[in-house]
């Protein structure tokens, strides 16, 4: 089990590369303006990542993987 970051997870690749990451058992955590999805491995960070930094601390304390998908 592995802990990926995506960066625009709610549409489009970022919500197809999400869907099939949490079917695999990986624990998700996406970052977008909006949505989001509802599975106990999803971790939602409602922010916009152009505007701000994101910080996975507090969730996750190692990434083993991030995709930018804007």
């Amino acid at each position: 089990m592995k802990h990926i970051g995506i960066i625009g997870d709610s549409r489009g690749i970022g919500k197809a590369l999400r869907d099939m990451l949490l079917a695999e058992g990986h624990h998700v955590y996406g970052v977008s303006r909006s949505g989001g999805s509802v599975h106990p491995n999803h971790h939602h960070i409602a922010t916009d990542a152009v505007a701000s930094a994101v910080d996975f601390s507090e969730y996750t304390e190692v990434l083993d993987g991030l995709v930018y998908c804007p």
